[in-house]
């Protein structure tokens, strides 16, 4: 799932903000169990660099050879809500 105004490769800091903006794009449409406001969001989605799993307050891992094939945006967004969907964090 590409767009061409996508970020097209993952950097450790500098795309954090588009990318949490972009995830909490994506995740309004659904209905959170916690009442998470957005700083809380944009806390636990941090990008790390590519050889470490993430681990945040949502009890999100991301593990190595997942974060090989993320490139875009959407594949993070995509990512994460199918984590968030098996663990009953959100509810489509």
């Amino acid at each position: 799932m590409t767009m061409g105004n996508e970020i097209t490769t993952i950097s450790t800091v500098k795309n954090r903000d588009e990318i949490s903006f972009e995830a909490i794009k994506k995740l309004k449409d659904f209905t959170l169990d916690d009442d998470i406001d957005e700083s809380t969001l944009i806390e636990s989605i941090e990008i790390m660099t590519l050889r470490e799993p993430i681990e945040k307050r949502f009890g999100l891992f991301i593990m190595n050879d997942v974060w090989e094939d993320l490139k875009t945006v959407g594949d993070i967004v995509n990512t994460i809500e199918k984590i968030m969907v098996n663990q009953n964090r959100i509810v489509a």
